[in-house]
């Protein structure tokens, strides 16, 4: 009897760490010519969205640009929302696993625990925006 108790109460110890373990983000690659996308352009990029507290916040029409990365960020199942939130320390996994996956070319990486999140990674024309300040 005491076996078996300790069984279930190793098992509910496992399926906790389970679900409390972060996944990591689901990441496709485009193809297309030209410079590399590199990761310190995308986080500085990152860093022209508003953030505050540890999150970061978007509208759908956000697009930021610097140097050889323009990037969005979506939250295709939120459709109806006009001001989305994140992570900030999520975005950055995301942008860190697109630039590993993809080197440099163009990503989406879709990240998140309850509610996902994508970041799109292109190559910004003309080589971006400057990264003043950035």
């Amino acid at each position: 009897m005491s076996i078996s108790v300790y069984v279930i109460l190793c098992l509910a110890a496992a399926l906790s760490i389970i679900q409390a373990k972060q996944q990591s983000p689901v990441v496709f690659c485009g193809i297309v010519e030209g410079p590399p996308i590199t990761r310190d352009d995308c986080k500085k990029s990152l860093r022209k969205f508003s953030h505050k507290g540890g999150f970061i916040s978007w509208s759908d029409s956000d697009v930021q640009s610097c140097g050889t990365c323009k990037m969005s960020i979506t939250q295709p199942s939120l459709p109806n929302q006009i001001q989305h939130t994140a992570r900030y320390h999520d975005v950055l996994i995301a942008i860190d696993r697109g630039m590993d996956k993809c080197g440099g070319k163009p990503a989406n990486a879709t990240f998140g625990t309850s509610e996902h999140f994508s970041v799109l990674l292109n190559p910004a024309a003309a080589n971006g925006d400057k990264c003043l300040g950035y």
